[in-house]
Order: structure tokens, then sequence, then C-alpha cells
């Protein structure tokens, strides 16, 4: 339940969203949102492009170790950021739920006018449990999850890439 309640609290028009900050879950404290949730994981550098539907680990600006639970989905490819953040997911369902939540009216500061909440994230898909979750599957095995994320606006799913980025997956995974 780690990203139930948080927002997607920054848009960029046909752009890029990003969601996963703890701190959006208190509607008082817009001011310090994009600020929660980060410096919990190392990058993990892959080749795949930012193209439309990649959920990429949001990080502190130049400082590529400082990933946690915040993410970004690219709403259209963003070829100028190739390279520079992990992808860990793609978005395989509700990619226009993606897209109309980034046309959402934002501020002079790119922040959400309203409210975009998360209100469930499911997983499903899901192979046996085991004694800690997301933490022995093999590279395979956590290729099989899929995440739904139940927003004020439709549902947004994701497949997960551990091929590229498992550290990312499993955090994601078991914040979820």
């Amino acid at each position: 339940g780690g990203y139930d309640g948080t927002t997607f609290f920054r848009m960029i028009k046909h752009g890029i969203i990003q969601g996963g900050d703890p701190v959006t879950k208190d509607a008082a404290a817009r001011g310090k949102y994009g600020t929660g949730g980060l410096n919990l994981l190392k990058a993990e550098t892959n080749d795949e492009k930012q193209t439309r539907g990649a959920v990429s680990a949001t990080q502190v600006p130049g400082k590529p170790d400082s990933a946690g639970t915040q993410f970004f989905i690219a709403i259209t490819d963003q070829p100028g950021i190739d390279g520079r953040y992990t992808i860990f997911a793609r978005v395989v369902e509700g990619i226009l739920v993606a897209q109309k939540i980034s046309e959402a009216a934002v501020d002079a500061a790119g922040l959400a006018v309203d409210r975009i909440v998360v209100t469930k994230v499911t997983i499903r898909d899901t192979p046996a449990e085991t004694a800690e979750p997301f933490s022995t599957e093999s590279v395979e095995e956590l290729s099989r999850y899929r995440a739904v994320l139940d927003t004020s606006m439709g549902q947004i799913t994701l497949s997960f890439t551990p091929d590229l980025a498992p550290n990312h997956v499993r955090n994601f995974l078991r914040l979820a």
C-alpha cells in the first residue's frame, strides 16, 4: 500500500507524468512535493529508450544514485533523456489514461492544480508468494508481474523490465 493515496503531482502536457512521492499523501504539504522517497536506490543503467510508456525512476538532478519511490511515465518519446534515468517498467495498458493525466492543469511550477490520486496499486499475474516477497524471484519470474495503478482518472497498467533494473522493480513491487 505504499503508493496508495499518493498523487501524480508534476506533469508536462503530452510529455511526462510524475508520481510516487509519499509526501503527496498530505494535501497540505504541496510545497514539498517532489522531495520525498529519494536517495534509496543506486542507478541501474540500461540501454532502454525513453519511448512512449517507459516508466523510470525519478532522481535528484545530477545525482544518478538518488532514486527511490518516485517514478515518471513517458507519454511521448523523450530521446533527450535517454540513458539518464533507470527505466524499470513499461505501460502495457492505460497509456491513454496517463496521457489524459498529462493534460491536467498545472501551475507555473508545473505542479498539478487538482489532485490526481493513485487510489490503489494492485499486483496481478503474480507467481507463488515467497517468504520475503520480491527478494528471491528470478528476473524471469519478476517479468511476469503486472501492476495496475488505479487513479482518480482511470487505470494505468505496468509491465516490468527486471532484466534491466531488477532492484527498481523489486522496490516498486514491495512498495505496492
